[in-house]
């Protein structure tokens, strides 16, 4: 969210798998409270991945290939699916983050039924329990802002993302004030007309943060030039102080681009 304060980065959430590990994720309470202040959101599944026996990108996106021709057969034909690689991630031990989407809860309930019970979708993880190792989290998201022009991007985009939690006393009703903080002064800045931000919060997971926030950017310079007018500006500064009463983040920069349907 651009905030002032530029601190350690994001260490990639855990919890269940593209090779599902059978171990219990906590839903935890305040994720629970946090969820009732979530808008329009949708369904996002968050698995954290280790390359295994000498595989990397060449078998990830052969295995890509062939969820990509089942998926009508499993009954996924709506899938949309990207991967976040680290550019900028101190401490983070994993080779990449994959994440699934859905339109919601029962389109999730759907689709994990279908891909775990059909014989296709059964096919499909032996290829990846092959190459991966995959702890994951369930979490919902919503946009939270949309430049006024379309997000043109030359795969991969940059993704600042941010880890957080709510400072004591700060509710998701204080975050939606800082949310809606946050617009303005993007509205008014200019240079955030081809850009999207979002918010995801944790449902079952084993996180000890209270939400996500991770915002799309073309490229590093264009990244590094919005990052510098928030930070110099008097609008800017403002509304860092307000972020820094809200929440305690921890920061980090990925590349992300869409791998389902490909590109």
């Amino acid at each position: 969210m651009n905030v002032n304060t530029y601190r350690a980065p994001l260490r990639a959430p855990a919890a269940r798998t593209l090779k599902i590990r059978r171990h219990a994720a906590l839903l935890c309470g305040v994720c629970l409270i946090g969820m009732a202040g979530i808008g329009n959101a949708d369904v996002r599944e968050v698995y954290n991945c280790k390359f295994i026996n000498g595989a990397g990108m060449k078998e990830l996106m052969s295995a890509r290939d062939y969820l990509v021709e089942q998926s009508a057969k499993i009954g996924l034909g709506d899938m949309q699916a990207f991967i976040w690689t680290p550019y900028k991630v101190s401490g983070y031990g994993g080779d990449f983050l994959w994440f699934s989407n859905h339109a919601d809860l029962a389109a999730f309930g759907k689709a994990a039924s279908a891909y775990t019970t059909s014989k296709e979708g059964q096919a499909v993880q032996a290829r990846f329990d092959k190459i991966v190792e995959c702890d994951t989290s369930v979490s919902m998201r919503e946009q939270i802002y949309t430049g006024s022009e379309e997000l043109n991007i030359t795969p991969p985009a940059l993704i600042s993302s941010f880890g957080c939690k709510l400072n004591h006393g700060q509710t998701m009703v204080h975050m939606r004030d800082l949310i809606g903080h946050y617009g303005s002064v993007l509205d008014a800045g200019g240079a955030h007309k081809q850009f999207m931000a979002f918010m995801d919060v944790p449902m079952v997971s084993s996180t000890d943060n209270d939400l996500f926030v991770y915002e799309v950017h073309q490229d590093v310079p264009t990244w590094a030039s919005r990052t510098q007018a928030m930070r110099s500006s008097a609008a800017g500064q403002m509304f860092g102080r307000h972020a820094n009463q809200v929440l305690d983040c921890t920061s980090a920069l990925w590349w992300g681009q869409r791998v389902v349907p490909p590109q």
